[in-house]
């Protein structure tokens, strides 16, 4: 798979488990041998944690190639959007 073009999607969670945003690559991204993948999304809401769940999709978005993993994020102060 080295070379080739997928994405990631990622949805994050409010406290309460609700839904509140979807994050992915508008235009997919290159595996390489090794890196890492940053998802940055602004909300419309002040929370001070969020749960987030990421896994690889195929470049459209329609097939999974990974297993999901869950991120929990708490911030020292709430997370404010604008």
């Amino acid at each position: 798979m080295i070379d080739s073009k997928i994405n990631a999607v990622g949805t994050v969670y409010d406290p309460e488990g609700n839904e509140i945003a979807k994050i992915s690559y508008p235009n997919g991204f290159t595996i390489q041998d090794e890196g890492f993948i940053m998802f940055s999304k602004g909300l419309n809401e002040q929370i001070s944690s969020a749960r987030i769940n990421v896994h690889l999709t195929d470049l459209d978005k329609e097939e999974q190639l990974s297993n999901e993993l869950e991120i929990n994020v708490t911030a020292t102060y709430p997370i404010l959007s604008y």
